[in-house]
């Protein structure tokens, strides 16, 4: 049997005590690990079916395009999805954001709206631009935020971040000028406009923004570019904001490390791509489900070869190439304060490209944010056969009609299960920090597997084990679940222990711990 170095009649250290009342903890780091022995941090990538919930089959989608935001509300999913007009469509519109819902998340209606002329006429679902409120031209990179700020309007209770461009000269004679543009609804159909612009640098990215109810400000995450190994790389910014108008100035806080590039690309490459890796999205987002939980699902860009030039246009002039293999998959990062932030173990991806000659094959770029549903967790990602250079993958077919495969795609996890503390089949142990908490039972979210179990156990800050709460007196754990109740000798009451400093102790065979809960 594996144990720790433990003596538990010796005092144990309380200087990382941590007051967790009765709020969820998850093991997305080594925070609530203070001591272990044969334990790993894994993460858990969801799953992702080949086959897209929502794709382009209106005659005003030519397109579904990357930036994408799915929430749902009082029962009902709704999605603001990116599109990409007929060329040269008279309305002057070149990019847009059309509106979906659905009853299950699954199956969605692209209802008939009447806002805004299209192809000819207003029998459609698109709600931005919203003429003449809004400027015509590439509407791209939006996020829509459900404010859940309680001092927030409620005539502005749903807010929009965009970059706008190739505005019209009709539209820019009219005042309508400025790279980056906030809207605000009351439904998150229609759509006004705030007066002023955010002053904000490479805004060439899915901009999100967020209430953070941790520190009772917004913050908005979106692209920075410096210069790393003579290449000027992109990576993750974030600013501040009391009122979503006056904002701090850009700060990066994140960017592709080191030993991420595998190699350095040819010098001659320097003006025509960021890097080895770029980190082209962010999709962050506030955990709401356990407390000081931050997570970002990155599009990681590799490119490491220079193919091909081609003109480009706007911010991105240098940077419209054919370059090698011009892929993306999405990364799992995690922080506490949504600042620091650091690549699940392994870093391995979280959600893989498809196989090859279906609609996810060579690019993904998620949506921020997770939906609940039931005990799973939900979110919805854009997919395609093209590279960011717009090259086909091999396996595609060259019938030009169906040649374009795009969509988006739902892919699940389990509740709380990003990452998880494993303990293999010969055993592990781990102990927690003191931690104070308030409640009378304690609940993990584990899964032992079929043959492997678990146990749990008090030590006291003086080294002690409180009467009836070690580690040997614990029932057995066995199964899979997202509340598993810990008992001992049949009793789950652990009230007389709340309040003052304690550690947990777990030991564990072939078994996974998602987190825990004193409730």
């Amino acid at each position: 049997m594996v144990k720790l170095n433990i003596k538990e009649d010796a005092k144990l250290q309380n200087k990382n005590m941590i007051d967790i009342e009765n709020h969820k903890q998850l093991f997305i780091d080594k925070r609530f690990i203070q001591d272990s022995e044969n334990v790993n941090l894994t993460m858990n990538p969801p799953y992702m079916s080949e086959d897209p919930i929502l794709i382009a089959d209106r005659p005003w989608e030519v397109h579904i395009g990357g930036y994408n935001t799915v929430i749902k509300e009082n029962g009902l999913f709704r999605m603001w999805y990116d599109f990409i007009p007929p060329e040269n469509d008279p309305s002057g519109i070149t990019r847009g954001v059309a509106y979906a819902e659905s009853n299950d998340g699954i199956n969605w209606v692209k209802p008939d709206i009447g806002l805004v002329e299209i192809c000819g006429n207003k029998n459609n679902n698109v709600v931005i631009p919203r003429i003449p409120n809004a400027p015509r031209g590439e509407t791209e990179g939006g996020t829509v935020l459900l404010d859940t700020n309680p001092d927030c309007l409620p005539d502005e209770r749903y807010k929009f971040w965009t970059k706008i461009r190739g505005i019209p000269e009709e539209d820019t004679a009219r005042g309508m000028t400025g790279a980056f543009w906030q809207m605000y609804s009351s439904d998150g159909i229609y759509w006004n406009v705030y007066p002023d612009r955010i002053d904000t640098p490479k805004c060439d990215t899915q901009n999100v923004p967020f209430w953070d109810d941790r520190i009772n400000k917004y913050v908005g995450y979106g692209r920075t570019r410096n210069p790393y190994k003579g290449f000027k790389v992109r990576g993750v910014g974030r600013i501040e904001s009391t009122n979503f108008h006056d904002w701090s100035e850009m700060e990066e806080v994140f960017r592709a490390e080191e030993d991420d590039w595998r190699m350095i690309p040819s010098p001659e490459c320097a003006d025509r791509i960021g890097g080895y890796v770029d980190v082209y999205t962010n999709a962050a987002s506030k955990y709401p489900y356990a407390e000081d939980v931050y997570l970002m699902l990155p599009s990681f860009l590799y490119h490491w070869e220079c193919v091909e030039l081609v003109a480009g246009h706007g911010d991105e002039a240098q940077d419209m190439h054919i370059n090698y293999p011009d892929t993306s998959d999405i990364r799992l990062l995690t922080s506490r304060d949504g600042i620091s932030w650091d690549q699940a173990p392994g870093k391995q991806p979280f959600l893989r490209v498809g196989l090859s000659g279906g609609s996810r094959s060579r690019q993904l770029y998620t949506a921020p944010g997770f939906i609940r549903v039931k005990d799973e967790l939900w979110n919805y990602c854009y997919g395609s056969n093209k590279n960011h250079s717009g090259q086909f993958d091999t396996g595609t077919s060259d019938n030009t009609s169906d040649r374009v495969k795009e969509g988006i795609f739902i892919n699940k996890s389990r509740l709380d299960g990003f990452i998880s503390a494993d303990m293999p089949y010969h055993g592990g142990e781990l102990l927690t920090p003191p931690v104070i908490f308030d409640g009378a039972k304690l609940e993990l979210n584990i899964d032992t597997g079929a043959g492997g179990f678990a146990s749990v156990g008090f030590i006291n800050s003086d080294g002690t084990v409180p009467d009836g709460f070690g580690i040997d007196e614990c029932d057995k754990l066995n199964g899979n679940s997202v509340r598993m109740l810990i008992t001992f000798n049949g009793n789950s009451d652990v009230s007389k222990l709340a309040g003052k400093p304690i550690h947990i102790k777990i030991r564990a065979y072939d078994t996974k711990i998602y987190g825990f809960q004193f409730s």
